[in-house]
């Protein structure tokens, strides 16, 4: 932060920015409800914060899902004895 001169810049303290960027964090997560960013962001930026917490749960979801969906599919190959041409790199080579 300092070799972008953040400080300098927003007119903030280091500590004061980085308890914002601790309370953003805790908000992505869950942890926190929009009033931990009322005191440093308008509403059109709570706004956007809404949609981009929206836009990570959805990323969350489609990896836990993808996760899921590939084991699945390993699993599903050893079961029906394609694990060796996997092994081989010949899954591809019908």
């Amino acid at each position: 932060m300092k070799k972008n001169q953040v400080e300098h810049i927003t007119g903030m303290e280091l500590d004061e920015l980085e308890m914002i960027t601790d309370n953003i964090f805790s908000y992505l997560k869950d942890n926190s409800q929009e009033e931990a960013l009322n005191p440093y962001f308008n509403s059109k930026e709570i706004k956007h914060m809404e949609d981009v917490k929206t836009l990570f749960k959805w990323g969350f979801k489609i990896k836990n899902i993808s996760l899921i969906l590939s084991l699945i599919g390993i699993v599903g190959l050893f079961i029906l004895d394609e694990g060796d041409r996997i092994a081989k790199g010949g899954i591809f080579l019908w």
